[in-house]
């Protein structure tokens, strides 16, 4: 019914975005879901809109020098690539769980589903109150990590020369 309302629109065109989300509307259906949200967002969209949550040049200028006295560029290097693998790792694990639980809700509507039931609704509401104390406080981290970076090292005496 869905594929024929929505090949009647595109005018019987082939398209593959319009057989994507068919294709994902019965998907949901399946597990019970009604689609609700519209899906907008473009691959560049997408990218951004982490950039803009994670703003990792602030994260990453305020752990240079934590790499630099440690051990030098050679520390910096393969720390790096070992945590963009590992970070790989948790990014796929959570692919996974939302491509077995396609939700808008993420980790905490995650842990409702998958948490014993006598102890879903507590650890969902913990769950959610962690992710957004954390958001808060990485905000608060960033904005702290540049001022620090701003400053010179936090202080806010002016040498005259």
């Amino acid at each position: 019914m869905a594929a024929r309302r929505l090949s009647s629109i595109v005018g019987g065109r082939k398209n593959e975005a319009f057989d994507t989300t068919v294709a994902n509307e019965v998907q949901l259906a399946q597990l019970g879901y009604e689609q609700e949200l519209k899906r907008s967002f473009s691959l560049l969209g997408m990218v951004g809109f982490s950039f803009s949550i994670v703003t990792c040049w602030t994260a990453l200028g305020g752990t240079l020098i934590v790499g630099i006295e440690a051990g030098g560029p050679p520390v910096m290097v393969w720390s790096w690539v070992g945590i963009c693998i590992l970070s790989l790792a948790v990014a796929y694990s959570f692919a996974e769980m939302c491509s077995a639980y396609p939700t808008a809700g993420g980790q905490y509507s995650w842990v409702a589903i998958l948490a014993p039931p006598k102890y879903a609704r507590g650890a969902a509401f913990v769950t959610g109150w962690f992710m957004c104390t954390g958001i808060v406080a990485m905000g608060a981290v960033n904005n702290f990590v540049r001022r620090i970076l701003w400053t010179g090292g936090g202080s806010y005496l002016l040498i005259s020369v």
